[in-house]
């Protein structure tokens, strides 16, 4: 009895880690692979640090979605407003263009 419900638990810790990969975003595949693994520590780490950049790509976005409100609520048609941006991501043109 003591031992079916170990089993048991084991099943149910295992499909908690197979929901937990699938959505940080592992394959099937991959997911078999990594369940072969003893020691998951390395693999929850690297997956943080991608959703932590995920987060940070989403807070910029979020940002630029503000400003761009905050613009349009501030800015008066038919005028010439200019701003200051702190980064420009501009290409040198070519002499030969």
């Amino acid at each position: 009895m003591v031992k079916s419900i170990m089993l048991e638990l084991l099943d149910l810790y295992k499909l908690y880690q197979v929901i937990a990969f699938r959505k940080i975003g592992y394959s099937i595949k991959s997911i078999k692979e990594l369940l072969m693994q003893k020691d998951h520590a390395n693999t929850f780490k690297i997956a943080e640090q991608k959703i932590q950049d995920q987060i940070d790509e989403l807070v910029k976005i979020k940002h630029s979605i503000q400003e761009i409100m905050q613009a349009q609520t501030n800015t008066s048609l038919n005028k010439i407003y200019f701003c200051e941006k702190e980064n420009r991501f501009l290409k040198k043109i070519p002499a030969n263009f």
